[in-house]
């Protein structure tokens, strides 16, 4: 017999979900790759981020699970905040619920003890991304990690990579504050800063490798004399350009 006379009062329903292809992969991938980012590349996607955490925050939504994995990229390089599946509706300050959630290593101090959380949460998130994506490593390496957010000063992103400027280090510092007042108070003041953020390396630089095991390498400052330019760097290398006296 027909289904209608099966189920006559029953109606299905047939559910489509649409996903934009992000073909520029995770900044996960692309720092494995090419190594971290240009000034200007993370200048741009700084502020791609915070718009999308501005708009989530505006919603009562707190992400809670912001790391180099969940940034994709579409195909024109622009950056994309994924993977909600972590994320809290609350009145920003309430307690959180159903344990920790989130990763560890970009975890801030309140979401580790497990206190109220809110959009400060996200930006000290956002800051441990930016750090990694900077410089090429985390601000904090262990072997504690969970001592090292909740007591521990982060280095200066220009101290771990050549060309990065105190600008940078100053708008990283204020995002990575233990208090969560001591942050910024939004997404919106966070991305007014980066704004100012150069675009261009400072030249003269000289800072360690940001693996930390490699030579200095030097910012070009436009010297014919052979100084090195970091361009990118894998698990089985590292790529510089470096000019030779003899070929100018």
């Amino acid at each position: 017999p027909p289904r209608s006379t099966l189920f006559p009062y029953t109606t299905l329903f047939r559910s489509l979900f649409v996903f934009e292809l992000m073909a520029g992969g995770t900044l996960a991938e692309r720092l494995a790759a090419h190594g971290p980012l240009s000034p200007a590349a993370g200048r741009r996607m700084a502020l791609e981020l915070l718009a999308a955490l501005d708009a989530a925050h505006e919603r009562g939504i707190v992400h809670r699970d912001i790391k180099p994995a969940n940034v994709f990229f579409d195909a024109a390089g622009n950056a994309k905040l994924g993977d909600f599946g972590a994320a809290h509706l609350v009145d920003f300050g309430q307690t959180q619920t159903g344990g920790l959630v989130g990763t560890i290593a970009y975890m801030a101090p309140e979401q580790i003890t497990g206190a109220g959380i809110g959009a400060a949460a996200d930006l000290y998130a956002l800051g441990v991304t930016l750090f990694e994506a900077l410089t090429g490593r985390p601000p904090f390496l262990g072997p504690d990690i969970v001592a090292q957010h909740l007591g521990e000063a982060a280095p200066a992103p220009s101290a771990m990579r050549a060309g990065l400027s105190p600008a940078h280090d100053v708008t990283i510092a204020h995002a990575l504050a233990k208090a969560p007042g001591d942050r910024f108070a939004s997404a919106q003041e966070m991305a007014a800063v980066v704004r100012a953020w150069p675009t261009e390396p400072l030249p003269g630089t000289q800072a360690r490798d940001p693996a930390g095991s490699g030579p200095a390498v030097r910012a070009d400052n436009g010297d014919t004399g052979g100084a090195e330019i970091d361009l990118g760097r894998s698990a089985a290398g590292r790529l510089v350009r470096r000019r030779d006296r003899k070929s100018t």
